[in-house]
């Protein structure tokens, strides 16, 4: 791909990292889709009785969360959002496991909550210290912009059950919230 300035995310320069500290590179993940904060209230026209015109326009000072919509394609090991958050290159990825230390109260194994139940109780013995982080690399190779989501929470798993009849596979939706964003580049 030649040199551009425009961002053309995809082609292996576009990348999730989720984990506890320094987050691990998501891997099976089909789509991402990121609903920044919007403002908590609508702006208000200061208009006094007789005013041909505004003479103020008041605007809240205060931003709602953000959303994260990712998918991924489930594996024949785990469920997809087992698996998003367990493996790096087909291997368990240890301590940057966000349930490394979680116990299942369904007789799963350690570090493998069995639902959405389980997950948000595991995200809670965290302190929902999740780390969520897209990484953009330049198509030069040199520059990256990495953008921080602070305060991710997991609110959602949806696991499809249904199978895409053209390519045979199926995938779970995982929803993530966030306080607000920090960019920096590299």
């Amino acid at each position: 791909m030649p040199a551009t300035h425009v961002m053309v995310p995809g082609g292996g320069n576009t990348y999730i990292q989720i984990g506890t500290s320094t987050g691990i590179t998501l891997e099976f993940m089909s789509a991402f889709n990121d609903q920044p904060g919007k403002a908590v209230g609508q702006a208000t026209d200061i208009q006094p009785i007789g005013s041909a015109y505004p003479i103020e326009i008041a605007t809240p000072y205060a931003q709602a969360s953000g959303t994260i919509a990712l998918t991924v394609w489930k594996t024949w090991k785990d469920d997809g959002w087992v698996s998003a958050f367990m493996y790096q290159n087909g291997t368990d990825f240890g301590d940057e496991n966000p349930w490394s230390g979680y116990a299942s109260a369904h007789g799963q194994a350690i570090g493998k909550p069995c639902d959405l139940r389980e997950v948000l109780d595991a995200q809670r013995q965290l302190s929902n210290n999740i780390v969520v982080k897209k990484v953009e690399k330049a198509s030069d190779g040199n520059d990256y912009r990495v953008v921080k989501y602070e305060g991710a929470v997991i609110t959602d798993i949806a696991p499809d059950g249904n199978v895409k009849q053209d390519t045979m596979t199926s995938s779970c939706t995982i929803t993530i919230k966030y306080t607000h964003i920090v960019t920096t580049t590299l």
